[in-house]
């Protein structure tokens, strides 16, 4: 399911992400370096809307909040992307489904 993103600018040859600081220029039909976000129709698409990779409940402590109400739960989530190049990024290897040897599904013509 994919959806029209927020953040982003129209200019003379395609459509600036303003998500990150990669401010990727994106041209109709291609994707930026995270890999989620294309344009299609002259507009910038997200198409990771509503298909988390992870949704995870933690104690509080194990966070850098831990001392707001010390006991409870915190729920995080996270979505596919591809924002860190460095061979060394902590969660690099395991960003994309490509990347994990799934072929995309969400960039479909």
């Amino acid at each position: 399911m994919s959806r029209v993103a927020k953040f982003w600018e129209r200019e003379t040859d395609g459509v600036r992400c303003t998500l990150c600081p990669h401010a990727c220029l994106i041209k109709e039909g291609q994707v930026g370096l995270c890999k989620v976000r294309g344009v299609r129709d002259g507009k910038l698409l997200s198409f990771v809307y509503g298909r988390p990779a992870s949704v995870v409940s933690d104690e509080i402590e194990k966070k850098p909040f831990f001392h707001f109400h010390p006991g409870t739960r915190a729920c995080l989530s996270a979505l596919w992307a591809a924002t860190y190049s460095a061979p060394a990024a902590r969660t690099g290897r395991s960003r994309t489904p490509e990347r994990r040897g799934a072929r995309p599904t969400f960039w479909r013509h």
